[in-house]
């Protein structure tokens, strides 16, 4: 038997209210290797570009080359995020028309500045040990030169919408009736897991992720109240009618799909 996404739910047992809130305890849920700061997911790539490859290269992976808007968050990139002596791309360009550079934290120009004290406008910048650089030269810039690790940020996959009252119910609701839940577990079709505070944020992760078709929450003895195991599926039980238990585990286990 299916349940629709507002009354039953209850019967589930699993806390997911109509009145709902976009996060549990300020936490901000990022995918799998990024890190949470500040409402924002950062993470570094483990391959190397060229600086003009950078920006693309975070594009596709959900993100935008960052640079960072604070000395607290220079400092959270190079405490966390970087190894020692380990440069990166950042999103500083020189701007010829003004002669200068300027930096963009995706679509917004950051006024802080980082860098050494002498530039020479070579088209782009890197980040070492919490201090910006240019290259040594200005074929370092382009193709055939200098490859480096990038900085990339995104939102994080349940944003802070900073509603409340009826504009947040109006919200959670929209989204939450799209989805029915049974007692099941889908087997073999998981492109990631992650643990997740609520089977809320486990839907509302899926609706983020382009390649997601249905989820698997698991909660187990050991999982936090309210909290479990998110499984993102790249399938539904209709995709794959075998591979849906209805008896699934010695855990609580939830299989929803949109």
């Amino acid at each position: 038997m299916f349940l629709t996404a507002h009354f039953p739910l209850f019967l589930l047992g699993v806390g997911f209210t109509i009145n709902c809130i976009l996060s549990v305890n300020g936490e901000t849920v990022c995918p799998d290797g990024w890190t949470a700061y500040v409402n924002n997911c950062y993470t570094v790539t483990s391959a190397t570009f060229y600086s003009d490859e950078a920006a693309a290269k975070c594009s596709t992976i959900g993100g935008y080359l960052a640079v960072p808007r604070s000395q607290d968050e220079n400092n959270f990139v190079l405490e966390h995020l970087v190894a020692a002596n380990q440069p990166i791309w950042i999103g500083c360009i020189f701007d010829s028309e003004i002669e200068s550079y300027k930096c963009n934290d995706g679509a917004d120009e950051v006024e802080y500045r980082n860098w050494r004290a002498d530039l020479d406008g070579w088209k782009c910048i890197y980040m070492l040990n919490g201090t910006w650089w240019e290259p040594a030269v200005e074929e370092d810039c382009r193709n055939g030169g200098t490859t480096m690790a990038a900085l990339c940020k995104r939102a994080p996959l349940i944003p802070e919408l900073g509603l409340v009252g009826s504009a947040l119910r109006d919200v959670c609701c929209k989204t939450l009736q799209r989805w029915r839940l049974l007692i099941a577990r889908l087997a073999r079709h998981v492109l990631r897991e992650a643990p997740a505070p609520s089977i809320k944020i486990c839907v509302l992760a899926c609706e983020e992720e382009p390649l997601c078709r249905s989820i698997n929450f698991i909660q187990t003895p050991q999982s936090p109240i309210g909290g479990g195991t998110c499984q993102l599926n790249n399938a539904t039980r209709f995709d794959a009618v075998g591979d849906l238990a209805l008896a699934p585990c010695d855990a609580f286990c939830v299989y929803g799909e949109n």
